[in-house]
């Protein structure tokens, strides 16, 4: 559970698939592999799970970051 969650924040962070493939943190295949686990185990999509929440993750990283 705290690998997929964590797996559920660097996806926000990063801003979706295509942003994470492009900063190369994790393989593709192994993104593939935790989006597919992920809908297994939570029933919802990364991207759909607690939206919300992510979105003021990504707020607050941009103002830390100012």
């Amino acid at each position: 559970m705290q690998k997929l969650l964590g797996f559920w924040v660097m996806w926000h962070l990063a801003g979706g698939l295509e942003p994470l493939i492009a900063k190369r943190w994790l393989s593709r295949s192994w993104i593939y592999r935790q989006k597919s686990l992920f809908l297994r185990v939570m029933h919802v999509e990364v991207e759909n799970y607690w939206p919300e929440v992510a979105s003021v993750m990504a707020s607050e990283r941009e103002r830390l970051s100012s």
